[in-house]
Order: structure tokens, then sequence, then C-alpha cells
């Protein structure tokens, strides 16, 4: 691998080199139809988006940028988001650059950074289809948090969380929650548009719609 160096993003670092090295990171997930919002930004919405304690990460292979990795504040809304609660965004290697260690590099250091900064949750969220960053997400002490329709009516993400600090849930709790939130999302709206059925309808009747979708967040 290159003499790669992980650095907070320089000045002369653009916001629109930034937005190049996402847009063709994200190439091959666009061609599988799996699309971020974050990545389709402009370079001005991305820089201001981090302006308020927000922090970016970028890999220098001499002055050429290969990949970056974003870390913004978030307003604790949801069960899973307790404490001072960051957001991962703007992760990006580009693909001459992937399977050599450098994003383990880039989310190494925003972590090292969030712990000084006393963040005590890490979270973001993706496509459902996205599983390979779901993976890697995994591995690296992530867990599956929540389930929910986004953008469109077949669109579907994911949101991931890790705990810096001892998580107040049992892990099994937290799966419980994750698939039962699935669960009443793929009910309540279905892929392909159709009218609900006849079971699904009586069962979103007959059971506390209101109740599950504030505490499992649907």
């Amino acid at each position: 691998m290159s003499d790669i160096r992980i650095v907070e993003k320089p000045d002369w670092v653009t916001w629109e080199a930034v937005r190049a090295c996402l847009l063709a990171a994200h190439d091959a997930n666009r061609g599988q139809g799996i699309v971020m919002a974050h990545h389709q930004w402009s370079a001005e919405k991305m820089r201001d988006s981090l302006r308020e304690g927000g922090v970016l990460f970028v890999a220098l292979d001499g002055e050429k940028l290969v990949g970056t990795a974003g870390l913004g504040r978030v307003t604790p809304r949801f069960w899973y988001e307790t404490g001072k609660c960051g957001n991962i965004c703007f992760d990006s290697v580009l693909p001459d650059y992937a399977g050599q260690g450098v994003f383990r590099q880039l989310d190494a250091a925003r972590e090292r950074y969030a712990r000084e900064q006393g963040y005590e949750i890490l979270l973001f969220d993706t496509h459902a289809r996205n599983l390979h960053r779901q993976r890697i997400a995994r591995k690296a002490g992530y867990r599956l948090a929540r389930y929910f329709r986004a953008y469109s009516r077949d669109h579907f993400n994911v949101v991931l969380v890790k705990w810096l600090k001892d998580c107040p849930y049992s892990a099994a709790g937290v799966r419980v929650r994750f698939w039962l939130a699935k669960g009443l999302t793929r009910l309540q709206y279905r892929r392909d548009g159709a009218v609900r059925g006849s079971r699904t309808s009586r069962f979103c009747k007959n059971v506390n719609v209101k109740y599950f979708r504030y505490y499992y967040d649907v």
C-alpha cells in the first residue's frame, strides 16, 4: 500500500473534491440501485452539514484525495440515542485503493476523535441492501437498531449503532426492537405498492400501531 496519510481535512482539499471522491467510490453501489442521499448532496450542503461541531477526516496519497470519513453531531430523538451522539457520514475510498486498509485507518481516526470529544454513541444509516457496508460495521462493533422507509415507498434503510461506553440495553433487547420495527414497517409499506391485504389490514387495525411506532421508531 502507498504511504497514506490520515488527517483532518486541510483547507486546500475542496468540498468539490470530497464530493467527487464520494461519487467515484460509490459508483458500483449506484449500479446496483443502492443510492445514498448524502452522496447526492452538493458540495456546499456537505460543508454546511459539518459546520456545527462536525469533522471530516481524509486519506491522502501525496496530494491526491483517496478517501473520506465524516462525523456530525446528532440531536437525540430515538430510543437508541442515549447521551452525546455522533453521525458517521461521507465514507468513501476510491476503487483503486479499496481493500488496502484505508477505510480502517479513517474509521479508527474518527473513533479516536469521537472518544476524545466525549461522544457516547456513533451511528449511521444505509440502504437495507447495502450488506457489504453492514458487514464492515458489525465487525467493528455496530448493531442493527432500526429499520425504516426512506425517500420512496420501496426504499428501506437500516440504522447501525455503536455504543462507545456501556450499552444500556441487552444484545437480545436491541435485536428484538430491530426485528419488530422491520416487521411492522414491511407490513405497512408493501414493496410493490399494492393495497394491503385483508389480513394485514386486520392486523394493523387490531394492534396498537401508534404504540409500536413510538416504541420501536418505525
